[in-house]
């Protein structure tokens, strides 16, 4: 479990805000903190890597998963990867960190093609392992949305084609002011993509930017009621 501390002062701070959110709003103390945790999933799927939830950024990936499989295909062929003819088995002992580390094979003369992986078998796998692009960060999507304080929004497909999947989940703990938020993702790699340095930035992040949507909600409330 990833968390973060904050100084006296800024706990304080927060909670004096999350309560004047709540007494405005008439949502309680725990929508403000659901507030939180929604920014929090947001910055959380951001920084998977690769960072960032753009099409771009999804086009780039599954580029790069299709040219590790590709790499893996020719690695067992050449004999430089251990024989196998399971281009799934042999994808898999390649990786290291998530992905297949860059190599470059080339046909050396009296070297023969082992043929143990067809090109067939390859392009069927490369399909749909391209496909589950996403689903790291989909996860932490999932966990925002069962905060249930609405989708969160500007997911494009690569991801939300993911999201509903069973590795994104949340716990409630607790209730009033001491009500805590667990975003949980359960993706089997998730470490070798997301290091808990990059959860504690996010989750820093996403508190700040769910504190700045609060102040705003606020001062919007506030003026309402001076009017």
């Amino acid at each position: 479990m990833v968390k973060i501390e904050l100084d006296r002062a800024s706990q304080a701070r927060m909670r004096r805000t999350i309560e004047r959110y709540a007494e405005l709003t008439k949502q309680g103390f725990e929508e403000g903190v659901r507030e939180i945790g929604k920014s929090s999933a947001r910055r959380l799927a951001n920084t998977v890597q690769p960072f960032g939830l753009s099409p771009a950024k999804g086009a780039s990936l599954e580029k790069s998963i299709g040219r590790q499989v590709d790499a893996v295909y020719l690695g067992v062929n050449l004999g430089a990867f251990p024989a196998t003819s399971s281009i799934s088995k042999a994808h898999l002992a390649a990786r290291k960190n998530g992905k297949v580390p860059y190599r470059q094979f080339r046909k050396e003369r009296g070297k023969p093609w082992l043929d143990l992986i067809t090109m067939g078998e390859k392009e069927a796998y490369k399909r749909q392992v391209v496909k589950k692009a996403g689903r790291a960060k989909a996860a932490w999507v999932t966990a925002g949305n069962k905060l249930k304080m609405g989708n969160l929004s500007g997911i494009p497909k690569w991801i939300s084609r993911h999201v509903g999947n069973s590795w994104g989940d949340v716990a409630f703990i607790g209730s009033g002011i001491r009500f805590t938020i667990a975003l949980i993702n359960k993706t089997p790699y998730i470490r070798a993509i997301q290091p808990d340095s990059a959860i504690k930035k996010a989750l820093k992040q996403g508190m700040i930017n769910g504190y700045k949507r609060m102040e705003t909600i606020i001062k919007k409330k506030t003026k309402q009621l001076n009017q």
